[in-house]
């Protein structure tokens, strides 16, 4: 599938920042000697550190950046009568920050899952396959930052980082027929749910000759508002129909990740992954819309990351 311009458009402008030459960085220092600060050398395409001696190489300092293309499974709602439970699409995930000499930090990161994208429906299996709307349609947008703190090394030189943060999700759905809502019948409806809260979270890792293997985690909880909009309301008992109505929920988050890198030079390295995000009961989707549903995320995980 060829990748679109604005998938990655933003990670050429941040690599181009982080790898910005330290002559052009010293003509303008309003807050001092900041490349110094944050100890990156710049020796971008120097080879691999991939020595064993003494438990390995030192974990890496200063800027750090990631991109990843997602391969992700969204699951239905539980109203869904389709013969699988899910639906197959792509996103993109993009991961930045910083970690100081002395073991702290700041960690960036968006995600975008640009579906899933069902244009059949299976929720009234009464109705012919052109009248059945579209059940699990639409999109999920995150984006969190977070404060991070490095550990001394562990057995045999593996390292955990810890972090702490906010974060912000989105999740709109789409559904296209006659629904039963609180207020009476709509003949279309548009989903969101937005969700703020904190979260906290850790990483392992452990570098291994080229290969820096890693997992990490995250649980986040979060206030969900809750946004439907109808379109084509309908009168109930000679009463015009709201065409908006909000509902509050609460909803708790995991987000599993396992990955193994493959250092190419001692900056850039391929990666290749999976993620696991599950929202729990709190999420309104599905038609008729129900408030307090679940959604999966899961899928693959593949892409560069430089200095990490």
């Amino acid at each position: 599938m060829p990748l679109n311009i604005r998938h990655v458009l933003p990670l050429g402008m941040l690599v181009a920042l982080a790898l910005a030459s330290p002559a052009m960085a010293q003509k303008y220092e309003p807050f001092g000697p900041v490349w110094d600060e944050f100890g990156h050398d710049f020796a971008i395409f120097a080879p691999a550190e991939v020595s064993s001696f003494d438990g390995g190489p030192d974990p890496k300092e200063g800027f750090f950046l990631e991109w990843d293309r997602m391969y992700v499974d969204v699951n239905r709602s539980s109203k869904s009568f389709g013969p699988t439970q899910g639906d197959w699409t792509w996103g993109n995930r993009y991961t930045g920050g910083f970690m100081h000499p002395d073991n702290y930090g700041w960690l960036v990161e968006y995600l975008h899952v640009d579906g899933p994208n069902n244009g059949k429906s299976f929720n009234n299996p009464t109705l012919p396959d052109d009248l059945r709307p579209e059940e699990n349609l639409g999109k999920f947008n995150s984006i969190e930052v977070s404060r991070m703190w490095r550990f001394k090394p562990l057995h045999e030189g593996s390292i955990f980082e810890a972090f702490a943060g906010v974060r912000f999700s989105r999740f709109e759905q789409w559904t296209a027929y006659e629904i039963d809502t609180p207020v009476g019948l709509m003949d279309t409806m548009s989903i969101k749910n937005d969700m703020y809260g904190g979260q906290i979270g850790g990483r392992w890792y452990k570098m291994k000759g080229r290969w820096i293997l890693s997992a990490e985690g995250r649980y986040y909880y979060a206030y969900n508002h809750q946004n439907f909009a109808a379109s084509g309301s309908t009168i109930n008992n000679d009463t015009a129909i709201p065409q908006e109505f909000s509902e509050d929920n609460w909803v708790g988050a995991g987000d599993l990740r396992i990955q193994a890198d493959y250092q190419l030079t001692k900056a850039f390295a391929l990666s290749i992954g999976w993620e696991m995000l599950y929202f729990g009961t709190g999420i309104a989707r599905g038609a008729p819309p129900i408030d307090d549903q679940d959604l999966l995320i899961t899928g693959l995980t593949f892409g560069i990351n430089v200095n990490r």
